[in-house]
């Protein structure tokens, strides 16, 4: 009853993004998973505040994104971020180079007399991970930008760095949602307001920093279920570099001129609506869930879903976005019922790689799969509950998820059938 590895829909992308991907795998040993979220991200960052999406609840969302790469060393964790968002870096340093330039040039002009206008740094990724610094970057760049570091260890351990009672942890839970901020700079006096934020935060982290940063307060303040985060999807598989240049690959061309459309989308403000069938679907898909896991008592699952639903909203804007420009579609301002659809594909792939990242915190990271699954289902009585099952899992730190897919398991193999939400009776 061993779980399977939880592979990223790419089938959800376009043609072309997906071989981009792909051929990062086969001649980098690049995960799929790594460099498809990465370029997902990248496509985030590049779109900004430009895309917004009205919903009928009346709630409006940009495509934020927070994520994290799981794996240990030599997971090419590295390579699949630098790749997706090299396009970017390139972008920064001509307009950085433009403004060195142009600083140079003001700086001579105080000196001589001259009326010049101070020039503004434009940028679309920053490492600087201080809540006052990021103030500073996003007032220049109102249409927002990534935060981009290798190791996230270093942002979770920012969120402290200068203030006690949480207040960095609080800014990065009203970043999340786009919330304005202000920053009063009490050694200059200067107030500084960023009135609709955008920040993608992009990084990995290993097992070990993972157990650490989350196995207290910080998985249940709500920055845990903010995070987007991607599991190897070619942890069991070799690596293996290819030698074959009979056919050189035109990917990162390829790719620098996807993300050079995507930027060229951002220099014009649309707000999305979605069509009825589209609100429809999410809705339908959104209810289903949410009764389900209620009716199975998970607490830790539900909250968990509830940043999904809002991602699965951000993934609607991203997807419309993706296809319109590879199809060469003409831009609408509509999402449509295939967007909804690809939307919450996704949303369900994170959900499950949350769930399966928080039992194995909640774990300390021991994981022995089926064999402590049988010891916890000898225990159950004949006719019995979710609830039942979780309570008992939860004393034998049998992690959520193990007992979820054998669980599930069972009742495909017909040692039990599901008699309703959450109901179960040994056959």
């Amino acid at each position: 009853m061993k779980e399977e590895a939880l592979q990223f829909p790419i089938e959800l992308f376009p043609k072309a993004f997906q071989e981009i991907a792909r051929d990062c795998e086969t001649s980098g040993g690049f995960p799929v998973s790594f460099t498809a979220s990465s370029m997902l991200l990248a496509v985030a960052t590049a779109i900004g505040n430009s895309r917004s999406l009205s919903c009928p609840i009346g709630i409006a969302s940009t495509c934020s994104l927070f994520m994290a790469l799981l794996g240990g060393p030599g997971a090419v964790k590295t390579p699949s971020m630098a790749f997706a968002m090299q396009p970017l870096r390139e972008r920064d340093d001509e307009t950085l180079t433009e403004y060195a330039s142009l600083l140079k040039e003001y700086r001579a002009s105080l000196r001589s007399g001259e009326l010049v206008e101070k020039p503004t740094p434009r940028q679309l990724i920053t490492d600087d991970i201080t809540i006052e610094s990021l103030a500073l970057v996003l007032t220049n760049n109102p249409n927002g930008v990534c935060v981009y570091n290798d190791e996230l260890n270093g942002w979770f351990a920012s969120f402290d760095k200068y203030r006690k009672g949480g207040g960095d942890v609080n800014r990065w839970l009203s970043l999340y949602s786009g919330q304005s901020y202000t920053i009063n700079r009490k050694s200059t006096d200067d107030v500084i307001h960023v009135k609709h934020p955008f920040v993608c935060v992009l990084g990995s982290i290993q097992p070990e920093v993972l157990i650490r940063t989350f196995s207290g307060e910080m998985k249940e303040n709500g920055m845990f279920q903010r995070i987007l985060f991607v599991p190897n999807s070619s942890e069991d598989k070799p690596l293996i570099w290819s030698d074959n240049d009979d056919l050189p690959s035109t990917r990162d061309t390829d790719w620098k001129r996807f993300i050079s459309r995507v930027l060229g989308y951002a220099e014009e403000y649309r707000e999305y609506k979605f069509d009825k069938d589209a609100w429809a679907y999410l809705c339908s898909w959104q209810n289903s869930k949410e009764e389900e896991l209620n009716a199975d008592g998970d607490k830790s699952r539900v909250e968990i879903f509830r940043k999904s639903q809002i991602y699965a909203i951000r993934f609607c804007i991203l997807f419309k976005v993706i296809h319109e420009i590879a199809g060469g579609k003409e831009p609408t301002d509509i999402v449509e019922n295939i967007d909804s659809f690809r939307a919450t594909e996704l949303a369900n792939y994170f959900f499950q790689a949350s769930c399966c990242t928080y039992d194995y915190v909640t774990s300390g990271g021991y994981d022995d799969g089926a064999s402590r699954f049988l010891l916890l289902y000898d225990q159950l009585p004949e006719v019995f509950t979710s609830r039942m099952a979780l309570s008992l899992a939860d004393v034998m730190r049998i992690p959520r998820s193990t007992l979820f897919y054998n669980l599930k398991k069972t009742v495909e193999r017909k040692w039990v059938r599901q008699t309703g939400h959450g109901e179960y009776v040994k056959l």
